[in-house]
């Protein structure tokens, strides 16, 4: 798995890397080859409404050539990334089940073919 991370007004610390790479993991299962996967985080600190500290962050995953896409902002590092976290697994989720189903369909194609061809 190749993690990037870019970070503008912070600096990602080895807590936060770890947090992030423990959960990332979890995506390797979706992947023929762990290896596959490519991630591009960017974090960014910015001040919200009433002046209150923030972070946004976009996350890039790249599986077996297919790309997701999560852009979430949230008080703390790791709320963030919770929110990018839920987004990024209900995307993979559901493409993985449309390709299943796909998958279904075209087996259950050809078997009708075949029994007419008999």
């Amino acid at each position: 798995m190749n993690t990037n991370y870019y970070s503008k007004n912070y600096e990602i610390g080895d807590e936060v890397k770890g947090y992030i790479e423990e959960r990332i993991a979890k995506f390797a299962k979706y992947a023929d080859d762990v290896d596959s996967i490519i991630v591009n985080i960017k974090l960014e600190k910015t001040k919200h409404q009433n002046d209150k500290d923030a972070f946004d962050m976009s996350i890039e995953l790249e599986i077996d050539g297919n790309g997701y896409f999560a852009d979430k902002s949230a008080p703390t590092v790791f709320q963030v990334y919770d929110e990018c976290d839920e987004a990024l697994s209900a995307i993979v989720r559901k493409g993985r089940d449309k390709d299943i189903s796909e998958k279904r369909r075209n087996g259950a194609i050809k078997e009708i073919e075949l029994e007419t061809e008999y």
